[in-house]
């Protein structure tokens, strides 16, 4: 065999085994959140076991509160900062929701304001519920990028607590490329 041909062979052979090496790789980090998740292998259960997530299987930033609050509990007080030249879509679909520690969905809302008062006046049953927030937010400008930031929040309850208005604060940060 001539050295040309070799060349040629190791190219074919290196470049067979790479798209081997591809088309076994998981791209679940860049499908979590879209709609081609039926296009790739994925499973909830793939995922590592330090990658935050929620109770319903929501992926992202995780903040536990330091304060505990009574779980007798009036109102649900978001404080979201947008970052300087970003607008809030309201008319997407934001939401939050909040679970108990066993996983039952308490109540859901859809987030219209960033500093809403959400009317809660339940009583729960657990030692500490997740607000799981799904938020949709724009740089401003006719060529605006739009991002999506999942936030879980861990609240623990306790009996003794007189802290009966939960207040949810996070800063959302700008796009990082």
């Amino acid at each position: 065999m001539i050295p040309r041909q070799k060349t040629y062979l190791y190219l074919l052979i290196g470049g067979i085994g790479l798209l081997f090496i591809l088309c076994r790789h998981d791209f679940t980090w860049a499908t979590t959140q879209n709609s081609y998740d039926d296009l790739v292998p994925f499973s909830w259960g793939d995922l590592p076991q330090d990658v935050p997530q929620g109770d319903s299987g929501l992926i992202g930033t995780k903040i536990v509160l330091r304060k505990k609050y009574s779980p007798n509990i009036r109102n649900l007080k978001l404080n979201l900062i947008l970052p300087a030249g970003y607008q809030f879509l309201a008319s997407a679909n934001s939401q939050v929701k909040l679970f108990t520690k066993n996983r039952k969905l308490v109540k859901s809302f859809k987030i219209s304001d960033l500093n809403a008062d959400l009317v809660l006046n339940k009583s729960i049953v657990s030692e500490s519920l997740s607000a799981e927030m799904m938020l949709y937010y724009c740089r401003q400008g006719d060529q605006g990028v739009c991002l999506i930031k999942n936030i879980i929040f861990e609240i623990p309850l306790d009996r003794q607590s007189d802290l009966n208005d939960i207040v949810l604060k996070y800063e959302l940060p700008a796009e990082s490329f």
